[in-house]
C-alpha cells in the first residue's frame, strides 16, 4: 500500500504534504528532510523519494519502523539472501539512448494536468492492486553477488553496442533534489534556463527548478567544444538571442555530477548530451529561424 500522504513537523510548526503538492512547497528541501507518517497514532519517520526512473513516494526511514496499529505498518522481511557488490564497471552510454533518456526527462518534466492525472490514477490503481506480504525465512548468511554496471559519457570508457543494454541512468527531475552522493555519477535532469555565460571555449548554462527556488549550472568545458560540431559557439549565441529575448527555454541535459566552488552541477560532455524544449540546439534555432 503506497504511502501519499506525510506530516512535516520542523519545531512547532505541522503541516500535511502529499506526494503532489511537496514539489511545489517553497521550504522544500526542509520539508522533505522532517517528514513522518501522518497516522495520528503513529510517529515513524519518513523519507521523500522524488520522481525519477520510478513514480514518487514516501517510505520510512532505515531504522524506523510505524506502530503496530498503524496501516502502513509491515514486518521486516527476516533471513533473506543479501546482496553483495563484488565489481563495478562503466559503460559508455551510446547516443541513441542519451537521446531517450532526454526525451522522456523532458516529457516528465513538461506533461499537462490531465497526462498528470492520468498518471496518478495508473499509480494509484497499482497501489490498491499491491498486496502487503510478509515472508519469513529461515536464517541465512549467503550473499548473491552482483555486478553494477554505471553509466558515463566519457569517452575514454567502452560505448554500449547496438542490441547491448545500457545502463540505467537515474534522473532527478528536480534540481532541488540533487545530494552529495551523486558527485561523479552519470544522471539526467532538467530545468529552466535562467542565465547564459559563453566565452570562446568555454560557456556556463544556469537552469532551475519550476519555482526559481535553486540554480544549477551545467559546465561546457573545453572537450564540449572538441566534441560538438564546427559551429556550436555560434548556436549558442543564437540560444542566448533566444532567451534575451524572453523565450522560455526548458533544458533537458545527461552529464557527470561535479561540485564546483561549494555547488553541485553538471558537467556536459558534448551537444548530443543537452536537448531545448524537447529538441537538439540546431533543431530549436532552425525552428525559430534563428541564424547560426
Amino acid at each position: 500500500m503506497i504511502i501519499d500522504t506525510a506530516l512535516f513537523r520542523n519545531g512547532t510548526v505541522e503541516e500535511i504534504v502529499t506526494l503532489e503538492s511537496i514539489t511545489h512547497h517553497e521550504n522544500y528541501r526542509t520539508v522533505k528532510e522532517n517528514l513522518y507518517c501522518a497516522i495520528p497514532s503513529c510517529n515513524c519517520k519518513l523519507i521523500y523519494v522524488p520522481r525519477g526512473i520510478k513514480i514518487a513516494y514516501f517510505k520510512k526511514w532505515k531504522g524506523y519502523n510505524h506502530s503496530e496499529d498503524c496501516p502502513f505498518y509491515k514486518e521486516t522481511e527476516k533471513g533473506a539472501k543479501s546482496f553483495r557488490v563484488t565489481r563495478k564497471t562503466v559503460s559508455r552510454l551510446n547516443d541513441k539512448h542519451v537521446n531517450k533518456v532526454l526525451k522522456k526527462t523532458f516529457d516528465k518534466f513538461n506533461e499537462t494536468e490531465e497526462e498528470r492525472e492520468k498518471r496518478l490514477q495508473k499509480q494509484n490503481q497499482k497501489a490498491r492492486n499491491r498486496k502487503n506480504k510478509v515472508v519469513v525465512r529461515q536464517a541465512s548468511i549467503e550473499f548473491e553477488e552482483i555486478v553494477v554496471n554505471l553509466p558515463t559519457t566519457s569517452l575514454e570508457a567502452t560505448e554500449v553496442r547496438e542490441g547491448e543494454k545500457n545502463p540505467t541512468v537515474r534522473k532527478r527531475m528536480s534540481v532541488l533534489d540533487f545530494v552529495l552522493t551523486d558527485i561523479g555519477l552519470t544522471m539526467s535532469t532538467v530545468g529552466f534556463l535562467m542565465e547564459m555565460k559563453v566565452d570562446e571555449h568555454y560557456a556556463v548554462l544556469t537552469i532551475t527548478d519550476n519555482y526559481n527556488r535553486l540554480s544549477f549550472n551545467l559546465f561546457l568545458e573545453e572537450a564540449f567544444f572538441s566534441n560538438s560540431s564546427f559551429p556550436i559557439n555560434t548556436m549558442l549565441e543564437g540560444l542566448r538571442k533566444l532567451h534575451d529575448n524572453g523565450e522560455q527555454i526548458i533544458v533537458a541535459c545527461v552529464g557527470e555530477v561535479v561540485l564546483r566552488e561549494g555547488q553541485l552541477g553538471m558537467l556536459i560532455i558534448d551537444e548530443n548530451k543537452l536537448i531545448f524544449n524537447g529538441l537538439y540546439l540546431s533543431e530549436l534555432l532552425l525552428s525559430k529561424n534563428t541564424l547560426f
